[in-house]
């Protein structure tokens, strides 16, 4: 009777999810972003093109990210904007972020599961040059899934494809979302898309479910020196 009653649930469009308790608003909140990527910055990028970037580069933006407590998102989404507005695009090698987490933290748990940076193998980001998505992430392994335990529900798993990411990525939206999965014993289902809707705060829709599950995500962090 138990497993009826959810799936009947399921049905409508209800789901698992959309019982937390707590729900994400229906407004997004005015420009999360500092504007730590300026045109300066990617002037010497050539449009039409993918790119990667210097580490050095990447440093700076993660100082700006950790001095302005941001989230991986909402700093991709700064850079991911700037550079489709110059039809360019750039590549970050998974070496480089690891060589980097040496200096600086990206973040809790929760963040882990949507970049696990021991994982990547590279990340592009930019104009969706040659039908490519606005965010996409390449791993060279599967990382361990994800489990979190939803108020009565119960746990629910997440887990990532070794290609995943986002296909269309506008101010605070990562849309049309692919490879990153959510399921428990009752329902499987995938991400569709994720809105940066407070600071360091994201909801997430799940295909078929009506309401988002909300996230408070860990920020950038500088290491303190050794």
């Amino acid at each position: 009777m138990k497993h009826i009653i959810i799936k009947r649930l399921f049905s409508c469009g209800i789901g698992l999810w959309a019982l937390a308790p707590i729900y994400a608003q229906s407004t997004l909140h005015p420009s999360l972003s500092p504007n730590c990527v300026q045109e300066r910055d990617i002037a010497h990028l050539q449009s039409e093109s993918i790119q990667q970037i210097s580490e050095q580069l990447l440093a700076q933006f993660f100082a700006c990210g950790a001095r302005n407590n941001l989230t991986l998102f909402e700093l991709f989404d700064d850079l991911i904007v700037r550079l489709d507005s110059k039809n360019m695009r750039i590549g970050i090698p998974g070496a480089m972020l690891r060589s980097l987490s040496t200096t600086y933290t990206y973040g809790r748990r929760r963040m882990s599961f949507f970049f696990p940076i021991s994982f990547i193998d590279h990340v592009e980001i930019g104009a969706p040059l040659f039908n490519r998505p606005q965010l996409q992430i390449v791993l060279n392994d599967y990382p361990p899934d994800y489990t979190e335990r939803v108020n009565w529900i119960g746990k629910i798993t997440t887990r990532v494809d070794t290609y995943y990411g986002c296909n269309q990525v506008r101010q605070e939206k990562y849309e049309e979302c692919f490879g990153l999965h959510a399921f428990n014993n009752v329902f499987s289902s995938t991400v569709s898309s994720i809105i940066l809707y407070e600071k360091s705060k994201i909801a997430i829709y799940v295909k078929g479910f009506a309401v988002p599950k909300r996230w408070t995500l860990g920020t950038i962090n500088a290491r303190p020196p050794q």
